[in-house]
């Protein structure tokens, strides 16, 4: 178990969730807030909430440099042929000998398949994950994990997984913390549901896999919800403006995305599981497409341990830590544009794609966002303080060598 204060919201979950009493609850929470939304916004048109949905598979996202891509390889061969059986990984792992770049200079193509297929030979949940690879510039690959059920989850079976895997998180996994003093019993345990399905299905890929940032934040995930009745984009109800959700008009699905950047979730009808994945896309687009959906979340995570060096809690010294954030810096400041520009992708969105707010039609053009340039101008000032402050400090370190050795060196010969 990671902390004690995770430890205990746990023990705050398992012992307090009711199947029934939560259902109920849960039946409640929806009728009132249905009612609500009616009664405030007028809305008589788009009453479809899409609740009656099971849930198929799961795909979490991860970027791993090459040092990344060799540890996540090295796994695939660790893993217990009693418990998993792996099928056609790409690359061989590194030896003491060998060494291999599994993430190259790629401007003008991309290379995109399976890194593997991970099957589980004994579980009640998991029937497989499929790893697929692509480059999203020349420092990180981008992974997609396919996690595909046994079952198809409907509601119930979806609390009994997070029940029986929520014992299993340790300190390799990423968990947000609750305030459980405050608020009513019900209405914590609603809350902590939500987000403890993804918590769960990121765990799988800290445990049994490698991730460079996956202990420390919430990785990009897709969550496919499937039903029975097909979808009428008329009547759906997506959200108030907050909510952005991109609707693909020949494949009838909706990519839906709430108040938190790296969590989407996937709508699809007639119960067909659609083919669609991120990969294709950072395939064409690279840094473009990414930035897009990730920018602000990794723009974010960036800054909170970029403020540890400029606080002066830490010194800037070339050491691993601060050759990652020269990495992520250096990343996220090239824009690529031989592998798709930012209006081609805005022009091929527009033929396939409509994007709303809430219910409301936009243009991709007219959503307001960072912009591919102004990330890259973000990204630059922070290398050049951050190479300018390791050079300072590499020269201190060196000076005071420099003196200890003389130091050393005087009573070498005095003691001689």
């Amino acid at each position: 178990m990671k902390h004690r204060k995770y430890k205990s919201e746990i023990e705050f979950y398992l012992k307090n969730f009711n199947q029934i009493e939560y259902s109920e609850y849960v039946d409640r929470q929806t009728r009132d807030c249905c009612r609500k939304i009616e009664k405030e916004s007028g809305n008589k048109q788009h009453t479809d909430y899409f609740l009656d949905y099971y849930v198929p598979k799961v795909k979490i996202y991860d970027i791993l440099s090459n040092d990344g891509m060799a540890k996540l390889v090295n796994s695939l061969y660790k893993l217990s042929p009693k418990k998993y059986k792996v099928i056609d990984v790409l690359y061989r792992k590194q030896t003491v000998l060998h060494k291999y770049d599994y993430v190259h200079i790629q401007k003008e193509h991309c290379f995109l398949g399976r890194l593997a297929e991970v099957q589980f030979i004994d579980s009640k949940y998991i029937k497989s994950i499929d790893i697929t690879v692509t480059q999203m510039n020349d420092i990180y690959a981008f992974i997609e994990y396919d996690i595909s059920f046994n079952i198809s989850l409907n509601e119930e079976e979806r609390n009994q997984f997070i029940i029986d895997y929520l014992p299993q998180i340790t300190d390799d996994d990423y968990f947000g913390n609750f305030n459980i003093d405050d608020g009513h019993k019900l209405e914590m345990i609603y809350e902590m549901n939500q987000i403890y399905f993804e918590y769960i299905c990121q765990h799988f890929v800290t445990s049994l896999f490698f991730s460079e940032t996956g202990a420390k934040r919430k990785l990009l995930s897709v969550i496919y919800q499937i039903r029975k009745e097909s979808i009428d984009i008329n009547k759906i109800y997506l959200g108030d403006g907050l909510c952005i959700s991109y609707y693909d008009k020949d494949k009838n699905i909706i990519l839906n995305r709430n108040y938190d950047s790296t969590n989407y979730v996937l709508l699809s009808g007639n119960n067909v599981i659609p083919n669609f994945g991120i990969s294709e896309y950072i395939m064409k687009y690279g840094n473009i497409f990414y930035l897009r959906i990730m920018g602000e979340p990794e723009l974010t995570f960036f800054e909170k341990e970029y403020s540890k060096y400029v606080s002066g809690r830490k010194k800037i010294y070339f050491n691993r830590q601060i050759i990652k954030l020269f990495k992520q810096v250096r990343s996220f400041s090239e824009c690529q544009p031989l592998r798709g520009s930012e209006q081609e992708l805005m022009k091929n969105f527009d033929k396939n794609w409509i994007l709303y707010k809430g219910n409301t039609k936009c243009r991709l053009k007219d959503d307001k966002y960072i912009k591919i340039e102004d990330y890259r101008k973000i990204y630059e000032e922070k290398y050049d303080y951050m190479k300018k402050m390791a050079e300072i400090n590499y020269t201190k370190s060196n000076q005071v060598i420099a003196v200890i050795s003389v130091i050393i060196a005087i009573l070498a010969i005095i003691i001689a």
